[in-house]
């Protein structure tokens, strides 16, 4: 609920609709949960996403590619805003001769990331690739040095649990759920941190080796916890504990 604000009427008003006529809610974190604890609704789970980890997994790097941090946000102009992109780019101009990429479909807010790196004259280091194939997604999460995704909210954050599966290292924000889905597996840095110590986060962990533990536990805290078969697990339960609890067709 503390992303709820940012909606718009319309949308608020369809979520009371859905809360109230639900016979059942699954929160996707204990953020979300917490949040609607105190909304007019039936029964309430908690269900986080789940990530295939057997699709988001480590892989050898490929050889001779530069270090480089990756940032997946579409670019509209709200995202642009929440997922804080310019500070990804101010980021950028503090770590010398690191290349930034960042994936996402081109939309409203394009010109604005542009101005910021023509600005800071990073063309030739920060990259907007755009939307990209699946396969070519999971490549840049596995081959990147550094996942950043600074963040005003996240109801989940299931960008940063793929980078974690795939091993990436990974810098964000203390906000919503993240610091229960990282939870000591990255760098969860204060809600009104700024580009200084997102560049210095980055700095430390460009220098940490490839087998980096960080990378390990990352990887692991998704399979023990965010995984599609945790997922599956507590969807099947709570479906057939409604199932059981329904009155039998007349």
């Amino acid at each position: 609920m503390s992303g709820m604000q940012s909606k718009t009427a319309a949308a608020r008003f369809a979520a009371r609709v859905a809360l109230r006529s639900a016979d059942l809610v699954l929160a996707t974190s204990t953020d979300t949960l917490d949040g609607l604890q105190t909304q007019r609704r039936h029964g309430l789970r908690l269900a986080p996403l789940g990530v295939d980890t057997d699709y988001y997994h480590p892989r050898d790097r490929q050889l001779g590619v530069q270090p480089y941090v990756l940032t997946i946000s579409q670019l509209t102009s709200d995202n642009v805003i929440r997922k804080r992109i310019v500070d990804v780019v101010r980021t950028a101009a503090l770590i010398p001769d690191v290349p930034f990429r960042i994936v996402g479909r081109l939309a409203s807010g394009e010109s604005v990331v542009r101005d910021a790196i023509a600005q800071h004259g990073l063309g030739d280091r920060v990259s907007l690739l755009g939307q990209v194939s699946p396969e070519a997604k999971r490549r840049l999460l596995s081959d990147c040095a550094v996942y950043l995704q600074p963040t005003q909210y996240e109801a989940f954050g299931l960008a940063i649990a793929e980078a974690m599966a795939c091993g990436a290292s990974v810098v964000t924000t203390d906000t919503g759920a993240v610091r229960e889905l990282v939870d000591g597996c990255g760098y969860v840095l204060a809600a009104n941190d700024g580009p200084d110590k997102y560049a210095e986060a980055v700095t430390r962990l460009l220098k940490a080796p490839p087998s980096d533990s960080l990378r390990i536990r990352a990887r692991q805290r998704i399979i023990d916890s965010f995984s599609l078969h945790a997922r599956r697990s507590v969807v099947e339960k709570a479906l057939a504990d409604v199932m059981d609890a329904s009155p039998p067709p007349a």
